[in-house]
């Protein structure tokens, strides 16, 4: 009985900081195994309380396919949980290696497997998470993109929006592959290779144009994409802004839902390193847990 009153009064405190905004509680999970691979473990974060529903934030990380870790964004996401009263999972999957198995199919199996985990263990709180954004970062947030318009039937609970940070956005795109600074060219299409498991050169590129279009976010997006927050900045060398334009320029021909933060100064470290432009991320973001999580 002592315990049902507590949980009561706690769910009380934890509505009323919702509303006047304030921080809440959070319970947090750390290196929470999803599948039994190494690669397949998360942290979670989730709002304490009772008999409550919320959205999840699943923020993958980045590293050209084939290196990172959750715990760049462990601090991010324990003060977004608190701050926005919603739960976040930071998520580590599976990468692509030379002469490895993994494929992008993989990826999205990883996705959904984090995503049921964290609904389980919410619900053990007693907490129901019933929407996902998705949110990555460069690689991360090809990953994201991709997960978001094309796997609708992997989607374990609906996936309502997704948030991208100086994303891989089209790899139909050659010059992409041309980056001198990155000795890109080679690995790009091994990269691509593995994604699609299916091989494919420069010299192949053409024939090959169909596949590499499913691993193009610009490529997949359609009217009914779900809302899209994409962030890039201009003098980025990685991922030259040029990239996100086939994106931006394929979300307005069709019309979907978008919002977008351009720098003209921020490199691949994102819009945090410009204060205006990352104070308007930040407004966009909350906006979005607003409009289609909360």
């Amino acid at each position: 009985m002592l315990q049902q009153i507590v949980a009561f009064f706690m769910a009380i405190l934890a509505f009323f900081s919702s509303l006047l905004g304030l921080p809440v509680d959070t319970v947090a999970y750390t290196d929470v195994a999803y599948g039994t691979d190494e690669r397949q473990v998360m942290d979670l974060y989730v709002p304490d309380g009772y008999d409550k529903t919320v959205g999840l934030v699943v923020m993958l990380h980045g590293g050209t396919w084939q290196r990172g870790d959750k715990s760049y964004y462990a601090q991010n996401i324990a003060n977004d949980s608190a701050e926005y009263n919603v739960a976040c999972a930071s998520v580590n999957y599976r990468l692509l290696k030379y002469g490895g198995p993994i494929t992008l199919q993989d990826i999205y199996d990883d996705i959904t497997a984090s995503i049921e985990k964290a609904v389980e263990i919410a619900a053990q709180q007693g907490v129901t998470i019933n929407k996902v954004m998705m949110r990555g970062a460069s690689s991360g947030g090809h990953l994201a993109l991709l997960y978001a318009y094309t796997q609708q039937n992997m989607w374990p609970i609906p996936v309502t929006c997704v948030y991208a940070e100086s994303p891989v956005a089209d790899m139909t795109d050659k010059d992409l592959y041309w980056e001198e600074t990155l000795a890109w060219t080679e690995n790009l299409c091994w990269l691509g290779s593995m994604m699609l498991d299916h091989t494919y050169t420069m010299e192949t590129f053409d024939e090959n144009i169909e596949y590499i279009k499913t691993i193009s976010p610009a490529q997949c997006v359609r009217a009914d994409s779900v809302p899209t927050l994409l962030t890039h900045g201009k003098k980025d060398i990685a991922v030259p802004f040029r990239n996100a334009q086939f994106l931006i320029n394929a979300l307005e021909r069709t019309g979907a839902k978008h919002d977008l933060v351009i720098s003209e100064t921020a490199g691949h470290e994102g819009v945090r390193s410009d204060p205006s432009a990352a104070a308007k991320a930040e407004r966009l973001y909350e906006q979005y847990i607003d409009d289609y999580l909360n």
